[in-house]
């Protein structure tokens, strides 16, 4: 008696998910189930007519394959190994000279610190691996917390202006802290329009004053002293030098001083030279290095030392911006104490200012390296210099794709290749036939 169309249904659909999967809804296939099911795909009953299938792959798999069910697939095991030079990494043959996830041995992952495996060993770019918390990014290593070009993440660059602090983008805080009756503009700590005060001056309103001699600020901002009180120290006191001074000195509140060189009192009671200027006293005059004193406005300071010292105004002087010392960047001018570039801030995080513009100089083909150096033809800018990706084997086919040597030895069109192969070896290229070894 023939079988009806829903009794032959079963076996059929039975046995593709046994070689599939190994079972079938009703439980696991047996060897003997699995012959059955073959018979029955040829129309007996299972009976001594009927061929039956044989478990395991024939013909046996390659090298580097394992036999899953009846089908061969890549992978690997203690039984089943890897062709010559390969090492078998969970389950699957690697090349452990190159591979980044098992580089030099398995489960060795280069992680975020590289971007290429070579030679069993860890790179970013074409030097080592990054170390202290850096992390691999276009070839060299950065720190995600600070780098504005890569703020938080590779490839995320702040806006010009902005500074990456612990992984974010933002205005620069002012470090340090602003000084009480300071603020904190663009990064830059001023006392009203004027510059941040230098050491031993106050920000009273809108100016930087002397609380130790000023007799309206005597101490702290708002203190006046009384009426034939002078301040001295700090402190409101009313003239009086006990025992009287000698000859050549001069009483200035409650000591005696000399004014011919005295820097706190030069050539009266109510000069100082400092101010913040950094001025010197000699002969009763402030001087600035070999020069006159500086003019005593704040805009003015004096700047440098010893016979080198100057007068600047540092409010324009873009190496003395805002106070001594703090100079722009190249290309960015100097504004109300301020560097900036054209209208905006300064650049900051490794871009330069160029015509008014912060450009990356370590990407920008227009800029690389610096202002108007610009790359010819096909070459892009890596790290600050230009290069023909094409055929550079340190920057194959982009920014910080090093060639293995090991593997090739030229950059061909934009890919790293073992002679004029067009391909890297997986193993050894012969530097002498410029052939892979083993083939």
């Amino acid at each position: 008696m023939s079988r009806s169309s829903a009794g032959n249904g079963t076996p059929r659909v039975c046995l593709l998910l046994a070689l599939l999967l190994g079972a079938c809804a009703g439980g696991e296939l047996t060897p003997q189930d699995d012959m059955g099911a073959a018979g029955d795909l040829g129309g007996g009953d299972g009976g001594a007519g009927d061929t039956g299938t044989p478990t395991g792959c024939n013909p046996p798999c390659a090298v580097g394959q394992i036999c899953v069910g009846s089908m061969c697939m890549a992978g690997c095991t203690d039984s089943a190994g890897c062709p010559t030079g390969l090492s078998c990494c969970s389950g699957m043959c690697r090349n452990v000279p190159a591979d980044i996830d098992n580089c030099g041995t398995c489960g060795n992952a280069c992680g975020t610190t590289a971007n290429a495996c070579r030679g069993g060993m860890c790179y970013c770019g074409a030097g080592a691996a990054c170390t202290d918390g850096g992390v691999c990014c276009e070839g060299r290593c950065v720190d995600l917390q600070t780098d504005s070009s890569s703020c938080g993440a590779c490839g995320m660059r702040c806006e010009d202006g902005e500074s990456c602090n612990a992984g974010s983008c933002g205005l620069p805080p002012c470090s340090p802290a602003c000084a009480e009756g300071e603020m904190c503009m663009a990064g830059v700590c001023r006392c009203g329009e004027s510059p941040a005060c230098p050491p031993g001056q106050a920000c009273c309103g809108n100016g930087c004053v002397d609380v130790q001699s000023d007799a309206m600020n005597c101490g702290e901002c708002g203190n006046a002293c009384e009426d034939g009180q002078v301040c001295d120290l700090g402190m409101c006191v009313t003239p009086a030098c006990v025992p009287s001074c000698a000859m050549g000195s001069t009483c200035c509140g409650m000591e005696c001083y000399s004014l011919a060189g005295d820097v706190t009192h030069c050539g009266s009671c109510a000069v100082d030279c400092r101010m913040g200027r950094g001025e010197t006293c000699a002969m009763g005059m402030c001087r600035c290095g070999g020069a006159p004193g500086c003019s005593g406005t704040p805009e003015s300071s004096c700047c440098g030392a010893g016979a080198a010292a100057r007068c600047v105004n540092t409010l324009t002087d873009t190496a003395n911006c805002g106070m001594c010392g703090r100079a722009c960047g190249p290309g960015e001018a100097c504004r109300d104490g301020v560097c900036g570039c054209g209208m905006g801030p300064s650049c900051g995080g490794g871009r330069q200012c160029c015509s008014g513009t912060c450009n990356d100089v370590l990407t920008d083909r227009n800029n690389c390296g610096g202002c108007g150096v610009r790359c010819s033809g096909a070459q892009q800018c890596c790290n600050g210099a230009c290069v023909d990706t094409n055929t550079n084997m340190s920057h194959c086919g982009g920014c910080g794709r090093a060639c293995d040597t090991g593997t090739a030895t030229q950059c061909l069109a934009g890919a790293c290749s073992c002679g004029t192969t067009g391909a890297a070896c997986i193993i050894v290229c012969n530097p002498f036939t410029l052939t892979c070894f083993p083939i």
